[in-house]
């Protein structure tokens, strides 16, 4: 379930006719790329500002891709003038609007579909996604933070490590109070059903290591969208559910009006083997820095701690401002916050 906006490293910032600063949609791509790759191009991006900004290294891709900032600075010099800035403000307000972007992208997910994000641990990948989570998790009000081993690659990992999937749908619309409506239900799912058994086994997924989950679209008679809901106790739960998520979603229901099945749903899982990820035995104690830098936050320059991800050790702690270089993403630490390291290598961000 995906909600995607331009607001990668590669999104050019641009200002509009009004003399408003803009981030988006467009984007540089990987070549030329932003312009302190040194590829030719020429546009300033969210990379280049946060280059500029302090936070990021020298090189990335584990030293393959040295970054220029010089050619940042160029950039960003041409997009400051147009905005009527200051450089550092120009670079600041191009990160601080990727934030914006991406916070709203959450929000889509989650309070507009009933969820509070605050009751939510925000996971962070992707080879900038470290860098900008905590400040977004701020926005939204997210309280934890993990980045998992190998965040670069983590979209990766997930393609060669995903069980296989199917999804059946067949369309019913009925009355949710009519049995026959419910009897075409169970006759659907369980076509379905074995329908999807088949089809993973000519994949060479045995039943053994097939899952399978029923559900029903039910909305209220006369509207066009529907909300799934699972359909294992029958007719009464189903419609249960429906109006409990209803009253999540829209923050009513509507008594006495009819509902009505406009769908019957399968998902079905061939479960492939999983590699064990290596654990690391807990040692106690705090992460040592390489060094530091300045580092542009929240309005300010602070002094920034450096580490190195292979330097630390599963119960490592160490509180912000603070950047983990890892060969395939960086993590910014704000100042207020702290990480701790699991014995899973994934990485905890909390207020501290």
């Amino acid at each position: 379930d995906l909600a995607e906006v331009g607001a990668g490293g590669g999104t050019i910032a641009w200002v509009d006719p009004g003399g408003g600063l803009r981030v988006g949609p467009m984007s540089a791509g990987a070549r030329p790329g932003p312009a302190c790759y040194g590829l030719g191009g020429s546009k300033p991006t969210v990379t280049d500002a946060n280059l500029l900004l302090g936070r990021l290294p020298e090189t990335l891709a584990g030293g393959s891709l040295r970054l220029h900032l010089d050619l940042a600075r160029r950039a960003l010099e041409e997009l400051a003038g147009e905005a009527g800035l200051g450089l550092v403000e120009a670079a600041w307000g191009v990160v601080r609007i990727a934030n914006t972007i991406m916070a709203r992208a959450i929000r889509i997910v989650t309070v507009e579909r009933g969820r509070d994000p605050r009751q939510y641990t925000m996971y962070a990948f992707g080879g900038a996604g470290p860098l900008h989570a905590i400040e977004v998790a701020e926005e939204i009000g997210v309280e934890r933070v993990v980045v998992p081993p190998y965040p670069g690659v983590f979209s990766s990992l997930g393609l060669l490590l995903s069980d296989y999937r199917h999804d059946y749908h067949r369309s019913i619309l009925g009355s949710a109070g009519s049995s026959e409506t419910w009897r075409r239900v169970e006759e659907a799912l369980g076509e379905m059903v074995e329908r999807a058994y088949r089809d993973l086994e000519e994949e060479g997924i045995g039943r053994d290591r097939a899952m399978v989950a029923r559900f029903v679209e039910l909305r209220y008679k006369g509207q066009s969208l529907s909300l799934k809901v699972p359909y294992n106790g029958g007719p009464g739960e189903a419609v249960g559910m429906f109006e409990d998520l209803y009253r999540a979603r829209y923050g009513f229901t509507m008594p006495g009006e009819e509902v009505e099945v406009s769908l019957a749903r399968v998902v079905a899982w061939g479960l492939v083997e999983k590699p064990r990820l290596p654990q690391s035995r807990v040692t106690r104690g705090k992460s040592r820095a390489i060094g530091s830098r300045r580092v542009y936050v929240d309005g300010g320059w602070v002094d920034a701690m450096l580490y190195k991800v292979e330097d630390l050790h599963p119960g490592h702690r160490a509180s912000g401002p603070g950047l983990v270089l890892m060969p395939d993403s960086t993590l910014l630490v704000p100042p207020g916050y702290g990480f701790t390291m699991l014995e899973d290598r994934s990485i905890v961000v909390e207020a501290w």
